[in-house]
């Protein structure tokens, strides 16, 4: 039982952390969030004196690189 309910609308599933086949933590998290971290995600700390890496960028050689600079670098034009 939980200490603040959930809304009955929210789709809030719980989730254990498990790191070495060891429960570490339990934790409840939305759905969108639930899919994210259940997709294997990798984890990269972030210097926070360097900008921060947006959703839709992609991490390659140990760089962060804006998905726009690929597709410029591609020569890519997209047609709407």
């Amino acid at each position: 039982e939980f200490a603040n309910p959930i809304p009955k609308d929210l789709k809030v599933t719980a989730l254990a952390i498990v790191i070495d086949n060891v429960v570490v933590d339990v934790m409840n998290a939305q759905q969108g969030l639930s899919e994210i971290l259940l997709n294997n995600p990798k984890f990269i700390e972030l210097d926070p004196k360097e900008e921060r890496p947006q959703p839709g960028y992609i991490y390659e050689n140990g760089k962060f690189i804006p998905f726009h600079d690929i597709v410029k670098e591609a020569n890519v034009t997209f047609r709407g």
